[in-house]
């Protein structure tokens, strides 16, 4: 797998000392790599088939649940 920095935090053009209770400021670059998409893509696509087969299941084992234990209507 390879693994490839996307983006670099650069310093701000001041120095800024951060005093208590204060962040210090920088700038971020962000850098598209096209190399990587595909890869990532077919990464995001497992991670979504693998959300809607276990919501699958869930829901099939509710409807399972609910024609066992569904009360008998008397006649």
């Amino acid at each position: 797998m390879n693994w490839q920095l996307l983006y670099e935090a650069a310093p701000a053009e001041e120095e800024i000392t951060a005093e208590e209770g204060e962040t210090e400021e920088f700038e971020m670059e962000i850098k598209l790599s096209y190399d990587t998409l595909a890869e990532s893509g077919a990464i995001m696509l497992k991670g979504m088939a693998g959300i809607f087969v276990v919501i699958g299941v869930i829901i099939l084992v509710v409807f399972i649940l609910n024609a066992i234990f569904r009360p008998k209507k008397e006649a």
